[in-house]
């Protein structure tokens, strides 16, 4: 049978999809490339590791895109669950489902972020820090063991509590919101984003572009203090200053006031007042004088 590439291409396509028609596939990948139409989305995926650079095109319907709870953009892992079909000489996925896994975990993805992370710090003017560090705002779950920490050892403040969500879809731009609405305020010293440890699954939209950006628009001072030991993400990068555990932030600022008071001992007071009566001894005497006046006049009229 003679046949142009193209006829070839198309007679393989339509052989699979005749094939597979019944079949829902179930796919997990990054968004690669992303176009939002009226009503559709068009995106490539690829595999969420560095191993391979395998790709697959996905279309989303609208039915599909009206049941989208979080906008999708590029370096999600996305979990498709649609229908094989070809167009335009490439086999793709119609979408009859989507679930948003979170923030990719590519390293070479995670890598270029962190290079572009640091270039828009050093282009930017460096954050003034306060002598004192009084007034804290601190974005933790309402469930969090590492925010119990950071209280118990904290000394000195009185932190401001925004509850937030900690993990998940949603929580990059919840988080987000919060670091807006108290650089709104205009209130506090310092934010501390605090969260306990967990897993790489469960940590991993701290790596989140919605959540770096808020971070390194604030004018506020942020701390992080995300995890254990061995975790850092990007928040942590774009973050002013990044904290092992949420116990070691609180022992920052604990140091932080401890050494604005020991500045403070042995510090002559100069009262102005008192230096000009040194130097007017007879003031105190005449304005002495001048208020009896005035009373004994007053006493008078008010017979």
């Amino acid at each position: 049978m003679a046949a142009t590439i193209s006829e070839t291409l198309t007679c393989i396509q339509e052989s699979i999809t005749e094939k597979f028609k019944d079949q829902l596939f179930i796919v997990t990948g990054d968004i690669t490339e992303y176009y939002d139409g009226l009503d559709y989305i068009a995106l490539t995926l690829i595999e969420p590791t560095q191993t391979t650079n395998e790709q697959i095109k996905v279309f989303v319907p609208s039915y599909t895109k009206e049941k989208l709870e979080i906008p999708l953009r590029n370096d999600t892992t996305i979990q498709v669950t649609g229908t094989l079909n070809s167009y335009k000489n490439f086999l793709q996925i119609t979408a009859a489902d989507i679930q948003v896994i979170g923030t990719t975990t590519n390293p070479n993805k995670l890598e270029e972020k962190k290079k572009k992370i640091r270039e828009t710090k050093n282009s930017r003017t460096s954050k003034t820090h306060p002598q004192i560090i009084d007034k804290i705002a601190v974005i933790t779950s309402d469930k969090s063991y590492g925010y119990n920490d950071f209280l118990q050892t904290l000394q000195y403040g009185n932190p401001a509590t925004y509850y937030a969500k900690m993990q998940g879809p949603g929580m990059p731009a919840n988080i987000a919101t919060l670091i807006e609405q108290i650089n709104k305020e205009k209130t506090y010293d310092c934010i501390c984003i605090v969260r306990g440890g967990g897993s790489d699954f469960d940590l991993r939209d701290f790596n989140s572009e919605i959540l770096t950006d808020a971070i390194l628009k604030s004018k506020i001072l942020i701390f992080t203090a995300i995890g254990h030991a061995d975790n850092q993400f990007l928040c942590d990068e774009a973050a002013d200053k990044h904290f092992i555990t949420p116990t070691a932030l609180a022992e920052h600022l604990n140091a932080i006031i401890t050494k604005h008071q020991e500045s403070l001992k042995g510090r002559k007071i100069e009262y102005p007042i008192l230096e000009n009566l040194k130097t007017f001894p007879y003031l105190p005497l005449a304005l002495s004088v001048t208020l009896l006046h005035f009373t004994i006049k007053y006493i008078m009229l008010n017979r």
